[in-house]
């Protein structure tokens, strides 16, 4: 699934257009530990944030998404940690958090009620400190829709390379 064929099936989109969409990118199939997992871990993560929210309404990453354990489907992959990367279950879903920080932000109804970037050694995946890390209580990216009408995120990935988060006007 990669952006062409991300922006193929928004253009035939008939009865909506996106508000707001962004897109990251990964390595995938690369043989280093744990990225098979990681890949899996953003297709998972893809799944649970897919949702409608209404006017009012907060998402809480790590309750939406989370846990990170292998009883809800996720897989030891790389994670960040003070600066350095060990294996983790969940690694791989902060880029997936990070991806709708980074596409909820371009609406002026939304407002970020807790996001903290990574620390030292930062995300590589977007410029730095334009992340939300994610995975623990100090940790989690929290926003609130402050619009007037309800929004419809639609995050999608194969675990392919490419990670395609919408937001769509609700009716």
């Amino acid at each position: 699934y990669g952006l062409d064929a991300f922006l193929a099936s928004t253009s035939n989109a008939a009865s909506a257009s996106a508000i707001a969409a962004f897109c990251s990118f990964f390595e995938y199939n690369t043989g280093k530990e744990g990225n098979e997992g990681r890949c899996k871990n953003i297709v998972r993560s893809c799944e649970s944030m897919t949702r409608i929210m209404q006017p009012g309404e907060s998402l809480d990453f790590n309750k939406q998404v989370g846990p990170y354990k292998k009883a809800n489907g996720y897989f030891p992959a790389p994670v960040l940690i003070d600066g350095g990367s060990q294996l983790g279950y969940g690694g791989g879903t902060c880029q997936s958090s990070s991806t709708l920080y980074n596409t909820v932000r371009q609406l002026s109804g939304i407002t970020i009620v807790r996001r903290r970037p990574h620390g030292p050694g930062c995300a590589k995946y977007l410029p730095m400190h334009q992340d939300a890390a994610v995975g623990n209580k100090e940790l989690n990216f929290i926003f609130r829709n402050d619009c007037e009408y309800p929004i419809r995120i639609v995050a999608e990935s194969t675990g392919e390379g490419t990670l395609c988060i919408q937001v769509f006007k609700g009716e």
